[in-house]
C-alpha cells in the first residue's frame, strides 16, 4: 500500500509539472507573437532578392520565432524535460491554437473586405438616390436612379415630378450658377453623386413653379395656388399669400423675429407706424392753374358727344409748364383704348415714342391728362380707378412723391347738354399711398378707394377699409385760351374712322386757299403725328425737325422743296 501511495504521489507531481511547463510554454508563445506583429511589414514578409536581402532579414525572422521555435534547441526549458508523448500532446495544442487564430483572423478580414467592397459597390451602383433641388419656391427632393444618372434625366424627373419643363430648366452646382451641370454630365461628374447632394434650379423666362407645399392648416386657403417666377427670380405674377398671412406681423408681412432678433417698443411703433396713414385732405393743389386751348378741347368733347357720353374717354395733354406753376395745355393725343360706361382700357401703344418725339420737337411735355366720363351722381367726381391711374401719372411727372403741377382733367356733359370741363389734382398722401400699394379701385363702391389689408387708413380717428375718393382730391382752376401756333383740325387717330391721304389733301387745300401758308396747316398736333407715319417720305432726322421748326417759329419759311413734296403725296398740284 505505500508503494502504490508513493507511486500516485510521483505521477500527481509529473501532472502538475506537466500543467506548469505548457502554461508557460503558451506565455512564451503568446510574447513571441505579440513582438512580431510589432515588427514593420518588410521585416516579417519573407525576403526576396537574394542571399544579401535573406541575410539582412535573418535576425528580424529570428526575433520573430515562436519561444519553442527558437529556444528550444538553445536553451533546455521545464517542458524539454517532459515525456516525449507529453511533448507531442504539447505541440499539437500549440499548432491547433494557432492555426484556429489564423484561421478566425483570416475570415474576419474576409468579411471586413467584403463589407468594405458592398458599401463601395453600394455607393456607386446605388438603385435609388434623393437629389435635393433648390429653387426660389422651396427646396425639393427628386428620386433618380443613382449617382450615374446623365443630368438631362434628372430634369426630366423634375419635369414629372413638378410639371417644370426640362427646356427651360437650368441646373447648377453653386448657388451663385457659375458651375453649370451640362446634360450630357452624370450627377457624380458635377459632384452631386451624394444621397442627398443639393442642385440649384433656374428658369427662364417667366415659368411657373410650384411654391412649397402648403400644411393641412392652410388648404384651401385663397392663394395658396401656383406663382409665376421670372428669370431674376421676382415675382412676375402671383395672387395674394394669404396662407402665410398669420405668420407676419401684419398681412403679407415677415414675421418680427425673420425681420431682426430683438424689438424694442419704440422700434416696433416706428415700423408699425409706416403702415398707418390718417388720411387727411391737402388744402390747396401744387398746380396754380390749367389753360386749356379751345379747339382742342372741343375736338375733344366732339367725338364724345358722337358716342353719345356713353363711354369714357381717355386723352394726353401735352403742352408746358408756365412759371407760375399753372399748366398750359396746346395739343390733346388720344391712345388706343377700350371704354366702357364704368371704366376704360389703355391699349400697348406702338407709336409712344413717336408721339414724345414729336411734342420735344414742338417744345412741348406731358403736362397732364383728360377723361371724359358719362354723367354722375352728385359728389361723385372721380372713381378709385381713376384717382389711382391720376396717382401714378403724378409719380411719374414727379419722379416720386413729390410736388408737380402736372393735373388731371375731367369732362362730362351737364343736363343741359352743355360740357363741363374740372380739373383736379391728388394728394402727396394719395401718391404716397399709392405707390406703396396700399390703394386700388373699389369695385363694389366706384367713388372709393379700397386700403390693402397690409395696411391701416384712419378716417376721422376710425379705421376704414375704404376711403372715398374725395378725400384726396384737390381742385385746380381751370382757364381757356385759342392758341396762336396749333390747331386741331385734323381727324385723330384711334378713332372709328381712320386717317387717309383726303384729310391731309382737304387741310392742306383750305390752307392755301385762305392764307397761302402752307405752315398754318401744318401747325395741327394731329396732321404732323400723320406725316411721322410715313419716316420713307417725311424723315424724323431732317423734314420733321425743319417743319417743327417753322411751325413754332412763324418768322422761318418753309422750303419750297417740303412744300413740294407735301403736295405731291396728298395729291395736289403745287
Amino acid at each position: 500500500s505505500s508503494r502504490s501511495g508513493s507511486r500516485a504521489r510521483r505521477g500527481a507531481s509529473e501532472r502538475n509539472a506537466t500543467a506548469r511547463d505548457t502554461a508557460l510554454a503558451v506565455r512564451q508563445w503568446h510574447d513571441a507573437r505579440a513582438r512580431r506583429s510589432a515588427l514593420p511589414d518588410a521585416a516579417i514578409t519573407r525576403p526576396r532578392g537574394g542571399r544579401q536581402a535573406r541575410t539582412q532579414a535573418a535576425p528580424a525572422l529570428r526575433r520573430a520565432r515562436t519561444p519553442l521555435q527558437a529556444n528550444a534547441p538553445r536553451k533546455r526549458s521545464t517542458a524539454a524535460q517532459a515525456s516525449p508523448r507529453q511533448r507531442r500532446a504539447q505541440w499539437w495544442r500549440l499548432a491547433s491554437a494557432d492555426e484556429s487564430n489564423h484561421t478566425n483572423r483570416g475570415a474576419s478580414t474576409h468579411r471586413s473586405r467584403r463589407a468594405r467592397a458592398s458599401t463601395a459597390s453600394t455607393a456607386i451602383n446605388r438603385a435609388t438616390m434623393i437629389l435635393r433641388v433648390r429653387t426660389k419656391a422651396g427646396t425639393w427632393r427628386i428620386e433618380v436612379a443613382g449617382p450615374q444618372t446623365r443630368v438631362a434625366d434628372a430634369k426630366v424627373a423634375i419635369e414629372k415630378d413638378k410639371s417644370v419643363q426640362a427646356g427651360a430648366q437650368i441646373l447648377s452646382a453653386d448657388p451663385a450658377g457659375e458651375k453649370i451641370c451640362a446634360d450630357g454630365a452624370t450627377l457624380a461628374d458635377c459632384g452631386l453623386g451624394q444621397n442627398g447632394a443639393m442642385c440649384y434650379l433656374t428658369v427662364g423666362d417667366a415659368v411657373a413653379l410650384p411654391p412649397p407645399r402648403a400644411s393641412a392648416q392652410h388648404e384651401g386657403v385663397k392663394g395658396a395656388g401656383r406663382v409665376k417666377i421670372g428669370a431674376d427670380g421676382n415675382i412676375v405674377s402671383t395672387e395674394y399669400d394669404d396662407y402665410c398671412s398669420n405668420k407676419g406681423f401684419r398681412p403679407g408681412q415677415a414675421a418680427l423675429g425673420d425681420i431682426k432678433k430683438s424689438w424694442t417698443l419704440t422700434d416696433f411703433l416706428l415700423m408699425d407706424d409706416e403702415y398707418n396713414f390718417k388720411i387727411k385732405r391737402q388744402e390747396k393743389a401744387h398746380c396754380a392753374a390749367v389753360s386749356l386751348d379751345t379747339d382742342a378741347c372741343v375736338a375733344f368733347q366732339g367725338y364724345c358727344q358722337q358716342l353719345g357720353w356713353r363711354q369714357q374717354r381717355v386723352g394726353f395733354l401735352y403742352g408746358t409748364f408756365e412759371e407760375d406753376g399753372s399748366a398750359r395745355v396746346e395739343a390733346i393725343y388720344e391712345p388706343p383704348q377700350e371704354g366702357r360706361d364704368r371704366g376704360f382700357e389703355l391699349l400697348e401703344d406702338e407709336r409712344a415714342e413717336q408721339v414724345e418725339a414729336l411734342a420735344a420737337l414742338l417744345g412741348l411735355r406731358r403736362v397732364g391728362w383728360i377723361v371724359a366720363c358719362p354723367p354722375r351722381e352728385d359728389g361723385f367726381v372721380l372713381s378709385g380707378d381713376e384717382v389711382v391711374a391720376a396717382a401714378l401719372e403724378q409719380l411719374e411727372a414727379a419722379q416720386g412723391v413729390e410736388e408737380t403741377p402736372f393735373v388731371t382733367v375731367r369732362v362730362t356733359v351737364n343736363e343741359a347738354g352743355e360740357a363741363n370741363f374740372e380739373a383736379y389734382q391728388v394728394s402727396l398722401q394719395c401718391m404716397s399711398m399709392v405707390a406703396e400699394g396700399a390703394l386700388a379701385g373699389d369695385p363694389e363702391d366706384l367713388a372709393s378707394c379700397v386700403v390693402h389689408e397690409t395696411f391701416t387708413a384712419i378716417v376721422e380717428g376710425k379705421g376704414a377699409k375704404a376711403v372715398n375718393t374725395n378725400f384726396f382730391l384737390c381742385n385746380v382752376p381751370v382757364k381757356q385760351h385759342a392758341s396762336a401756333l396749333y390747331r386741331a383740325r385734323f381727324p385723330k387717330e384711334h378713332r372709328m374712322i381712320p386717317q387717309t391721304r383726303d384729310d391731309l389733301k382737304d387741310g392742306l387745300s383750305k390752307a392755301r386757299s385762305s392764307t397761302g401758308n402752307l405752315v398754318d396747316a401744318l401747325g395741327d398736333f394731329g396732321l404732323l403725328l400723320f406725316l411721322m407715319s410715313f419716316p420713307q417720305i417725311f424723315d424724323h432726322a431732317g423734314f420733321m425737325p425743319a417743319v417743327c421748326a417753322c411751325v413754332v417759329d412763324r418768322t422761318l419759311p418753309l422750303d419750297e422743296g417740303y412744300g413740294l413734296i407735301l403736295y405731291s403725296f396728298s395729291g395736289l398740284d403745287f
